[in-house]
């Protein structure tokens, strides 16, 4: 993967994460680990917010 070989190079990332990501045990386990080992940035991409995720936990109506 692109970021091994970032780190591999002492290289710091910035890992862009999407809102349905946030609901994943695994992804958010990965991107804290990788915050935690190498100091990576963590961003949120508002691109693709209308996901199911979002329109479950939004109490804006918003039509599509």
């Amino acid at each position: 993967l692109i970021w091994q070989s970032a780190h591999k190079y002492g290289l710091k990332t910035t890992i862009h994460m999407t809102y349905a990501s946030l609901f994943s045990d695994k992804i958010i386990e990965l991107v804290k680990s990788q915050h935690k080992e190498f100091g990576d940035e963590i961003g949120l991409s508002l691109l693709g917010l209308p996901c199911k995720e979002f329109f479950k936990s939004s109490t804006t109506p918003i039509s599509t």
